[in-house]
């Protein structure tokens, strides 16, 4: 029911909530894409926390895709001056 009320709430922060469960599979079944899914919106509807967690995820994969993914949401974090995926990105350079 709690989980129902999240998937349909207007709040994001909500929402993005609701991704972290299904991503660790607290209280409901573990599902990546789904989590995914969810913390996409949240990240363009303006949850800072969520757009890192995305980042740090898509990085992990190592994947040309979610590399170029993931180099666009902290991108677009530097524009809002998020400070985490500021140094996030910095590092990438940095690293190579």
């Amino acid at each position: 029911m709690l989980f129902d009320f999240a998937s349909n709430s207007e709040t994001n922060e909500m929402k993005a909530q609701l991704a972290k469960c299904y991503f660790y599979g607290r209280g409901i079944d573990k599902n990546v894409d789904k989590a995914l899914l969810i913390l996409d919106d949240a990240t363009h509807n303006g949850v800072p926390w969520a757009s890192v967690m995305l980042f740090d995820y898509l990085l992990s994969t190592k994947t040309a895709e979610s590399i170029n993914k993931a180099i666009s949401i902290a991108s677009e974090g530097v524009d809002q001056q998020h400070s985490d995926l500021t140094i996030r990105l910095a590092r990438m350079y940095r690293d190579g």
